[in-house]
């Protein structure tokens, strides 16, 4: 529906609502959201959703107040030989995997095969990171990446990991996990 609720566990009664976009079959707030106490961070996707209408990105609503703290819209960005390796990027773009939040960053990957990291408090975009490319593998066999949906990328033992490929509806599939280090 591209909504998100905050409700009263006590009562049950609605405390907030923020509507973004008007939702669309596999869009609007899909698998998940995440939050680090002081935010919730909600991914809408919106795919094929035309541009006028087109909420595609992440949002960061203060959990206190209900406000947005912070948002960045999609685009479509098909260029250097991404159409030709995302066939997909000029109408599914946005955001459907549940971002991570993780020392003070939000990670969230994208339909278009990009994992996008923010700074979780001022919504600065860190880096970019395209998984819809080709990859070598630590077991040798051919790997390649394409959209990230459904399950978001993860953490632990200091890194950050992402499954690229998920060819349901459409969409660009693939056969690798990601795993990235930070740097030093």
């Amino acid at each position: 529906s591209g909504e998100v609720w905050a409700v009263d566990s006590e009562t049950g009664k609605k405390v907030w609502r923020q509507q973004f976009g008007k939702g669309s079959a596999l869009g609007g707030v899909h698998w998940g959201i995440a939050s680090d106490g002081v935010r919730v961070y909600a991914p809408i996707a919106d795919p094929n959703v035309p541009a006028d209408r087109n909420a595609a990105g992440l949002y960061a609503i203060d959990i206190a107040s209900g406000k947005v703290a912070w948002s960045w819209k999609a685009t479509p960005d098909c260029a250097n030989g991404r159409q030709a390796r995302v066939p997909i990027c000029a109408g599914k773009f946005g955001r459907s995997a549940p971002p991570l939040v993780v020392d003070g960053a939000v990670i969230v990957g994208g339909l278009d095969g990009r994992l996008y990291v923010f700074d979780a408090r001022r919504g600065t975009l860190l880096s970019t990171h395209d998984t819809a490319v080709t990859f070598e593998t630590v077991n040798k066999l051919k790997g390649t990446g394409g959209t990230i949906d459904a399950a978001g990328p993860f953490a632990g033992d200091g890194m950050v990991f992402v499954g690229s490929g998920y060819s349901s509806f459409g969409q660009a599939g693939g056969n690798v996990l990601v795993a990235y280090r930070p740097r030093k």
